[in-house]
């Protein structure tokens, strides 16, 4: 990849399945996957199949919470897309809670507050609430 910019990150994707099924992509995803290891597994292997066949959606309908460290979780980032980076932060439409931390196992993630205000209008509320020891404390009722 030349550009690092047209890397994406697969947290939160859509895909044309119709095309993906008429070009046989789940077979050249396979030959990849099988050609050598990648560190972000299937986003590394997406990227390299998808590559200049994509387009991206706005940042803040893929807001990575940063693992609670967003100052310098992207080091090699060019200052203009740290930028946006930091302004799709600010309003969020979509949060993707990557890696181990998470609001359900620990409050001391980025956007704790909208999981807990999000999650009680959801089927999953009272699913939650039962199995964490996190919310535990949280007015499920009042929130």
């Amino acid at each position: 990849m030349n550009n690092p910019d047209e890397y994406f990150q697969a947290g939160i994707i859509v895909f044309n399945v119709k095309q993906m099924v008429e070009e046989n992509t789940f077979a050249e995803l396979m030959r990849v996957l099988k050609a050598k290891k990648y560190w972000f597994l299937d986003q590394d292997i997406m990227n390299k199949v998808f590559y200049s066949r994509v387009t991206f959606l706005p940042l803040e309908w893929n807001v990575y919470h940063g693992n609670g460290n967003t100052d310098d979780f992207f080091p090699n980032l060019k200052f203009a897309t740290y930028m946006k980076f930091l302004a799709a932060r600010k309003k969020p439409k979509m949060i993707h809670y990557a890696g181990e931390n998470k609001p359900w196992n620990t409050e001391k993630v980025d956007f704790y507050d909208d999981f807990i205000e999000n999650i009680a209008n959801t089927p999953w509320e009272m699913e939650i609430y039962k199995t964490t020891d996190v919310v535990s404390g949280f007015d499920w009722f009042n929130p």
